[in-house]
């Protein structure tokens, strides 16, 4: 994902818009993390286009993040920019009930998420306060299932349960069924669609969908039941494929 930095700016045109951009800073602290020599660190990068005309689409890649012997994860940056348009349509006609006025906007976010087999994931959002960070132990196959998924979860899509664990754990029930919003739900939907990127994205991100691939095929070689494994093992087999596929496939 290539980042410009614009300065703010206000473009009205004759087709009645009116455009802006402006840079914004995306920061996720420096972490001391836990039982580091088990956990699995990923950056996701995040475009999302939002408008009040319809539902907002998004575009996210992963990649994996260097935690030192200590358990030291180095703070992460980056400018980017926001873009925007108004667009006044009273200037054309306009059915009864209609908005006369349609906003678009774009923008670029970055969190990060910890991976450790056998526990719930932990995300870090950008400019969150530095968490301290618990290990909450996966209770069965669904929880660890439900902890890879939210590994490769969109971060625009916020389901009421479970939640990805957010730094110090408040203490409460846990429900281990895959939100409804999962990637594996949301690659066969035509809105939203699936803003997961194919592993063609970058170099990093498909050894991150390969990893998550991993997991499944680990989780799927401890399942007792053969309905369980196969489950595990299509969404293992349609990652390492979509690892290969070319921009914007599903």
């Amino acid at each position: 994902m290539t980042r410009w930095l614009f300065l703010l700016a206000f473009l009205p045109n004759c087709t009645g818009c009116l455009a802006y951009a402006y840079p914004k800073i995306a920061y996720t602290p420096p972490l001391t993390v836990p039982n580091a020599d088990s956990v699995h660190a990923f950056r996701v990068d995040v475009d999302c286009t939002e408008s009040t005309n319809g539902p907002a689409a998004s575009q996210y890649t992963i990649s994996r993040l260097p935690i030192d012997e200590g358990g030291n994860l180095p703070s992460q940056m980056e400018i980017a920019h926001a873009t925007g348009v108004y667009k006044y349509l009273h200037v054309l006609p306009v059915a009864e009930g209609a908005p006369s006025t349609i906003h678009e906007r774009n923008q670029y976010s970055m969190l990060i998420r910890l991976y450790r087999p056998g526990y719930r994931t932990i995300e870090i959002q950008s400019w969150e306060k530095p968490p301290t960070l618990l290990w909450v132990a996966a209770k069965d196959l669904t929880d660890q299932e439900t902890a890879i998924d939210l590994l490769l979860k969109d971060p625009t899509q916020r389901p009421d349960e479970p939640q990805l664990v957010k730094g110090t754990f408040v203490p409460g029930p846990f429900v281990a069924h895959p939100p409804q919003t999962s990637w594996w739900t949301m690659k066969d939907q035509e809105s939203p669609k699936l803003g997961l990127q194919s592993g063609r994205a970058s170099q990093l991100h498909r050894s991150a969908l390969l990893f998550a691939a991993g997991e499944y095929e680990r989780l799927a070689r401890t399942a007792r039941h053969g309905k369980d494994r196969n489950h595990l093992e299509r969404k293992a087999a349609w990652l390492r494929a979509y690892a290969d596929a070319p921009p914007d496939s599903r």
